[in-house]
């Protein structure tokens, strides 16, 4: 492996680790993913799902760096519109 590579997955693994315990700490609700969950039957891109977020994170109030906000909300997106297998294997 390109160690390259390997430091660049290592540093992505510790951004989110690092944005996971942010938005644990800010105690993520229902609210915070529920219209981008609701809306992903009708195909909400991850664009849209993060918008969707960040307005629900800048209405908490508890981050106020921008970058900070902006990187929680990709990291929410991302985790919150991800298959999950439950909604894959109905396919097979």
């Amino acid at each position: 492996m390109d160690y390259q590579f390997f430091l660049l997955i290592k540093q992505s693994f510790t951004t989110e680790l690092l944005l996971s315990n942010i938005l644990e700490a800010f105690q993520v609700d229902r609210k915070l993913v529920k219209q981008t969950v609701m809306t992903s039957v009708y195909g909400v891109t991850y664009v849209g799902a993060r918008e969707q977020i960040k307005r629900r994170l800048e209405e908490k109030g508890h981050i106020t760096d921008d970058r900070l906000l902006f990187s929680a909300a990709c990291y929410t997106a991302k985790v919150s519109i991800q298959p999950s297998y439950k909604d894959i294997l109905w396919l097979f």
